[in-house]
């Protein structure tokens, strides 16, 4: 708390804004001036959110302050790949998008051009383990000879040098 509390004030004393900041301030002038907020909805008629598994809880407020009839939503994303919760990212948003943002449609990309069969079979076994997820049949395009490989060493020493083996080979 005292970090905090020292945080907030070097940034009002600096007149700095973070991240956060700029959207609960964004947030609240939309909601206590419509004028403002209907400008800015006419402004954009498309708007795109990138990374969408990674959005907290006021960037999506943000996010639906902005739609209107008029105007269209489009979002990219993995819930495959959401690892900000720490952050208060919340993957509920891309995993049941259809009831946070209604009329919506969902476009499954299922092949995976970056990595190879075996790296792609061997995610699709871990995450399908995960009970949170959107459902997908994720297959790569390229084809590999090289299959993974798990090793286990007895200790840091041990892991680092079979790495550098792996790496020179």
């Amino acid at each position: 708390i005292p970090v905090i509390d020292q945080y907030k004030f070097y940034c009002i004393n600096k007149s700095y804004l973070d991240f956060n900041d700029m959207i609960t301030r964004t947030i609240s002038l939309f909601k206590n001036r419509k004028d403002i907020a209907d400008k800015f909805r006419r402004k954009y008629v498309y708007i795109l959110v990138d990374e969408f598994q990674d959005v907290n809880n006021l960037q999506v407020e943000f996010i639906k302050l902005l739609l209107t009839k008029e105007n269209q939503l489009f979002c990219v994303g993995d819930d495959w790949q959401s690892i900000y919760g720490f952050r208060g990212s919340n993957v509920d948003y891309i995993v049941n998008f259809d009831k946070h943002f209604n009329e919506s449609e969902t476009i499954k990309l299922s092949i995976n051009y970056r990595s190879t069969e075996h790296i792609v079979g061997a995610s699709n076994e871990v995450i399908k383990h995960n009970k949170f997820k959107v459902e997908k049949d994720v297959q790569s395009n390229k084809k590999s000879s090289s299959k993974v490989h798990i090793h286990a060493g007895k200790g840091e020493t041990e892991n680092i040098d079979y790495s550098v083996r792996q790496v020179r080979e």
